[in-house]
């Protein structure tokens, strides 16, 4: 049976991100809190401890403090690049999560009416949606880790604006339709399979199909009766 949910399908294919942002925001703080305690390290005046002690173990030590600084500057430097990616990943989860949501939420409307088409091809048109969905949602994580380049914006499949009611008629007779023919017996087969690939939000193509189906019906001898259910996407 068809669901109207779009959710559990979609999750069964797309990893939700486990990492915690929250956490990776903290870290990327206390980064940046432990840079803020080396790098002063980096810029004390050692000048004077070289003038007042001038013998070798004082040179010794204004050498050995020197290169500490220094060390203590390299090491703030790669803190604050460890802060500013942690951040930066922490915002790529965020963004990651609002991503799959939106996605998900944009299409739940459609997919619910996809629900209500007849049991012939609900479910089929279901997973297609679902499939393009998860697709689209992969490629989008894939690409943040790396993987590939980022998809184009996605689009979610709908019927035309303008005649949203007649979408959801002229399907549902075409629907119809392919059911029926569905009975016919296995040679039917190729027409079913095709209606049912017409019926992913476009009007005009759900009335081809239902036309198609129409037409070849009549090589399985149906009764004029059976035309009816096609009418109204003639």
């Amino acid at each position: 049976m068809a669901d109207a949910c779009a959710w559990p399908p979609v999750n069964a294919l797309v990893e939700w991100p486990d990492t915690d942002e929250d956490v990776v925001r903290l870290l990327a703080a206390e980064w940046g809190e432990a840079a803020g305690h080396t790098e002063p390290l980096s810029r004390l005046d050692l000048g004077p401890i070289g003038a007042a002690w001038a013998d070798p173990p004082g040179q010794a030590f204004h050498g050995r403090m020197t290169a500490l600084g220094t060390a203590a500057g390299e090491v703030g430097t790669r803190m604050r690049a460890l802060q500013t990616l942690a951040a930066a990943f922490a915002t790529d989860v965020t963004s990651a999560k609002q991503t799959i949501v939106d996605v998900i939420n944009a299409n739940i409307p459609l997919y619910a009416k996809a629900a209500q088409l007849d049991p012939a091809v609900a479910a089929s048109t279901q997973d297609r949606f679902v499939t393009e969905i998860a697709a689209w949602l992969n490629a989008y994580l894939a690409s943040l880790a790396g993987h590939g380049p980022l998809p184009p914006p996605f689009v979610p499949p709908e019927g035309p604006a303008e005649e949203e009611e007649n979408w959801g008629k002229t399907i549902g007779d075409a629907a119809g339709v392919v059911s029926a023919v569905a009975g016919t017996g296995s040679d039917a087969a190729p027409y079913l399979r095709f209606a049912t690939d017409q019926f992913t939000g476009n009007a005009t193509n759900a009335g081809t199909a239902a036309k198609f189906v129409q037409g070849g019906a009549s090589m399985f001898a149906q009764t004029p009766e059976f035309y009816g259910a096609a009418s109204t996407a003639s």
